[in-house]
């Protein structure tokens, strides 16, 4: 109970509040509160512990101490920053890094492309396959009637070309006749063509990964090698500009 009328008392009692600064003395800004003071007052005693340290170190320091900073070192504008810093051993491993990188991806780019140019060759040389360019052999007769009679009998065509008729759509390895008379002709049936195909698709799949691999590779290739220039980019001097005197 003492302590809900000690409460209620409480209610009842004058707020009394901090006067502020006289107004004749207001020319001298906001008066300190304590609050204001305490906080000046701790961020004094904080720089004062500071300097008091610093003037330790300086009073022990030993005057033969040395290490390489203090001559590789420099302050300008207030910054402190490392003199030569191009030349530290970390940016030279770095460098050095960047160049074995770009020894292995231009290994692996040259392969690549050795490779890709295989691949195109070999599919070029399988006939009869989907999307594989036609092949035109232009043949001089007399007449156009003699042209059109060519054109539509596949026998004429066989012995112009000294083949067998089923062997004209070959674009290479088109076997002559002598040469048949010694190997047993293969004549191309509907499941060997459909192996054909299957094998054709998956080379060419192959084909379109690996080109994808070599543009990948030749954007690394780029990235890395404009790294290793940024790291290795040695600041010049300007030239010094020579003016004429006037006589």
């Amino acid at each position: 109970m003492s302590s809900s009328f000690k409460n209620a008392e409480k209610a009842h009692r004058r707020a009394h509040k901090e006067r502020g600064q006289l107004g004749a003395r207001s020319k001298l800004g906001l008066l300190e509160k304590k609050k204001d003071y305490k906080q000046r007052a701790r961020d004094y005693h904080i720089k004062q512990k500071r300097l008091k340290v610093l003037r330790e170190k300086a009073r022990d320091r030993n005057p033969d101490e040395f290490y390489y900073k203090m001559i590789n070192s420099k302050t300008k504008n207030g910054r402190h920053f490392q003199k030569n810093a191009e030349k530290s051993p970390e940016k030279k491993e770095r460098v050095r890094a960047l160049c074995r990188d770009l020894f292995q991806i231009e290994s692996e780019r040259m392969q690549l492309a050795k490779d890709i140019e295989e691949m195109q060759v070999s599919l070029s040389l399988m006939p009869g396959m989907p999307d594989h360019p036609k092949r035109r052999h232009t043949v001089f007769l007399e007449t156009e009637e003699d042209a059109e009679e060519f054109n539509t009998s596949a026998e004429k065509q066989a012995d112009y070309f000294g083949t067998h008729s089923s062997l004209l759509n070959n674009p290479v390895n088109r076997l002559r006749i002598d040469q048949l008379a010694s190997e047993e002709l293969t004549v191309l049936t509907k499941k060997m063509r459909r192996k054909g195909e299957r094998n054709y698709e998956t080379k060419m799949k192959e084909l379109e990964d690996a080109k994808a691999r070599l543009k990948t590779l030749q954007k690394q290739y780029i990235e890395l090698t404009t790294k290793k220039d940024a790291l290795s980019f040695k600041r010049r001097d300007r030239p010094k500009v020579i003016r004429s005197k006037r006589v």
